[in-house]
């Protein structure tokens, strides 16, 4: 019979196996400002993206909020859950933390930081790993 567990395998298999790719560190110098944080391949074809790992570290003096989502400026929505992250310190979201989602876009993020965000050593830094798919 059908166990959980082979239910479990079943739906976790993706009939359409992507190549994993991480880009490189964002810096998210500006409060409420979303910056590109990863770019897809530009093929002729359209690709999607799987968010697979979302790293933050958090330079600023006080706790930090981060949306990752798509979009810039205006045009910016949260695709993920809110993170947050306490002064000086980092956190790491991966698998079934984070929802199962494909996005048809570049992926931005955003932060709030009560303190305001600093350059340098004082910045929110966000870097992706992703799997792209299609093309």
């Amino acid at each position: 019979g059908i166990t959980e567990e082979t239910l479990t395998m079943a739906t976790s298999l993706d009939p359409r196996p992507g190549l994993t790719k991480s880009h490189p560190v964002a810096l998210l110098v500006t409060v409420a400002t979303p910056v590109t944080v990863f770019t897809r391949s530009a093929t002729g074809m359209a690709r999607t993206v799987k968010v697979k790992k979302i790293f933050v570290s958090n330079g600023s003096p006080s706790f930090a909020t981060v949306d990752v989502g798509t979009g810039l400026a205006g045009a910016f929505v949260a695709s993920f859950p809110r993170i947050r992250v306490e002064a000086g310190m980092h956190e790491t979201i991966s698998g079934d933390q984070l929802p199962n989602l494909e996005l048809a876009a570049n992926v931005t993020a955003s932060a709030i930081v009560a303190a305001g965000i600093g350059a340098g050593d004082l910045a929110v830094r966000v870097q992706l790993e992703v799997e792209e798919i299609g093309g």
